[in-house]
């Protein structure tokens, strides 16, 4: 066997075990997101290949690059390549005590989820995780996060973006959830692109 077929099974080999070992995905995205844009369209591409043969649901191998990728056009042609679209499950957590947070989160694959953490100062902060588990989450915050209704967390963060928009742009990092605030959203929308 020659080292290039050796190497592709064992690429192959590590595509199955994603499908249930969580930090393989992780680090499997991690590379990718280190890539620049034609590196991942090769490796997308070698993707395609090997999972039209491979007995791994796409979204297991897929779902963690999409998590990662912040290339609107990328992210699309990778959510195009999944059988059914990705789950756009929302969770929705918040800190007790100083400093709030509250964490909107996206259900991305098994335990996976992409994370917009808004820190609550006098400004908002805001911090993308594209992909982890929350646990992980947890740890990285060094917080314990309690399940929050997504209807108060948005109420919370809709305040904070009307009391500020006077003084300061809100992060663009919420726009990526601003169709969740309704009237906010055009707020959101106006102020990033003035800024």
């Amino acid at each position: 066997m020659s080292e290039l077929s050796r190497s592709r099974e064992a690429f192959r080999a590590y595509l199955l075990r994603m499908a249930e070992d969580a930090d393989l995905a992780i680090a499997f995205a991690s590379a990718y997101e280190t890539m620049n844009g034609e590196e991942r369209d090769a490796q997308l591409s070698v993707l395609d290949e090997e999972l039209a043969t491979l007995d791994v649901p796409a979204v297991a191998v897929l779902g963690p690059l999409f998590a990662v990728e912040e290339d609107l056009e990328r992210r699309a042609a990778i959510a195009a390549r999944l059988p059914s679209p990705l789950s756009t499950t929302m969770v929705s957590f918040a800190t007790k005590g100083a400093p709030r947070r509250l964490v909107l989160a996206e259900r991305v694959y098994l335990d996976f989820i992409g994370a917009t953490v808004v820190t609550m100062n006098e400004t908002l902060a805001c911090t993308r995780v594209p992909l982890t588990r929350l646990a992980d989450l947890e740890v990285l915050l060094a917080a314990e996060l309690t399940a929050t209704p997504l209807e108060a967390i948005i109420d919370e963060l809709a305040e904070a973006v009307v009391r500020m928009v006077r003084r300061a742009p809100p992060p663009r990092e919420l726009l990526r959830h601003a169709s969740l605030f309704n009237v906010a959203s055009h707020a959101l929308a106006v102020t990033a692109v003035a800024s």
